[in-house]
């Protein structure tokens, strides 16, 4: 944390164990950490007042033994996050709201593989620059937030084996334009397959293994990426 010149810190696929130190998570210099496939654990250290404009860019901490949750303190710090992997731990609780009003240029979001429950808050859809969210595998419930498909840049939405409910709407789905993967299969919602899902002509992966009914719109045809 006092090499005041380090941008980039790799340390991933070891065999690392104990908590991830604060003066590297809250370093004044290092844009790019990945300490992904160790044995890390505990919960995310926090500063007790925020003072914000740390440089961090890209947190890779997948695949390690981390509990607890994220706090909205967690994000106040990391206003220049762009880029975070957070999959295969043991995180716990909601997505903080705050999110994208603390991180205007969060493009890449993944928090895949945990235990995280609550709603999908309708506030991801103030992420103007997110390409990226993947949140399959936890404990979500209810509704997709019609807000959600504000959040026009994405280009991979996918939130399999959750537990929501309801049906997929057609004119929400129309905003995702840029979409080429929507993965929203084991999830419980039921309904039609709307047939604006052929409009999104750069789409090369729809997962929909549901209970939904109907018949398999022809307007699928139009997808010749899939």
């Amino acid at each position: 944390g006092n090499l005041t010149g380090l941008l980039h810190l790799n340390l991933s696929h070891n065999l690392l164990n104990g908590n991830l130190p604060m003066e590297l998570l809250f370093s004044r210099s290092i844009i790019v950490l990945d300490v992904s496939f160790n044995r890390l654990d505990g919960s995310l250290p926090e500063l007790q007042s925020s003072s914000g404009g740390f440089p961090l860019q890209v947190l890779n901490i997948s695949s390690n033994l981390f509990t607890g949750q994220f706090s909205s303190k967690l994000w106040e710090a990391m206003k220049n996050i762009v880029a975070l992997n957070a999959s295969n731990n043991s995180f716990t609780g909601q997505i903080p709201s705050s999110i994208c009003i603390n991180s205007p240029s969060l493009a890449i979001l993944d928090l895949s593989y945990n235990q995280f429950s609550g709603s999908i808050p309708p506030e991801l859809g103030n992420c103007s620059k997110l390409r990226e969210f993947k949140a399959g595998y936890n404990n979500f419930n209810g509704a997709l937030p019609e807000e959600l498909f504000s959040a026009t840049s994405l280009e991979h939405l996918s939130l399999p084996s959750n537990d929501l409910q309801g049906v997929l709407d057609g004119s929400d789905i129309l905003k995702l334009v840029k979409l080429t993967v929507l993965d929203l299969g084991s999830t419980g919602l039921s309904g039609n397959i709307p047939d604006s899902i052929g409009q999104l002509s750069t789409l090369e992966e729809l997962r929909l293994d549901n209970n939904m009914s109907g018949e398999l719109p022809s307007a699928l045809g139009n997808c010749t990426n899939l």
